[in-house]
């Protein structure tokens, strides 16, 4: 995260420093360099800590925000396709890939099983028997039996 800045808090600005710390010198005088104490140093120590954490925390609930906006997206997708909820339910397990498409590899091997699936119902269809169409009654019979 130093990488980012957001390793060390910013340091204040010197004219913010010396109207907060009057003992270091005013705007004209130059400032006398003194030691902190020890209850300075701690509360130094304690912000630089609170500071790493709450970067750190705001990096992953950045991190959780887009995964969750990634599965919504998903899941809105999915809900629009006609699949059967059992491809619908491995699509949105799969893993989430940088750098690659909102499904990845897992859509490819979907649209490999939907296109085998298909094929086979056309082949079960050819070796399926056709019914016979029934034949429809000519009107002069229907008018006869009458």
């Amino acid at each position: 995260m130093a990488a980012h800045a957001m390793g060390e808090p910013p340091a204040v600005e010197p004219s913010i420093a010396r109207h907060l710390n009057p003992t270091q010198g005013g705007l004209l005088v130059p400032p006398r360099p003194t030691l902190p104490n020890k209850m300075e140093r701690f509360t130094a120590s304690i912000h630089h800590a609170s500071y790493r954490a709450s970067a750190l925390e705001c990096v992953q609930a950045c991190g959780r925000s887009m995964a969750l906006s990634v599965a919504g997206e998903r899941a809105l997708w999915l809900n629009l396709s006609g699949q059967p909820d059992s491809e619908k339910r491995r699509l949105a397990g799969a893993p989430v890939k940088t750098g690659r498409a909102l499904f990845g590899p897992a859509l490819t091997l979907m649209q490999q099983r939907c296109d085998d699936k298909k094929k086979e119902d056309e082949a079960f269809k050819l070796c399926l028997p056709r019914r016979a169409t029934p034949h429809l009654l000519s009107l002069g019979g229907a008018a006869a039996a009458k």
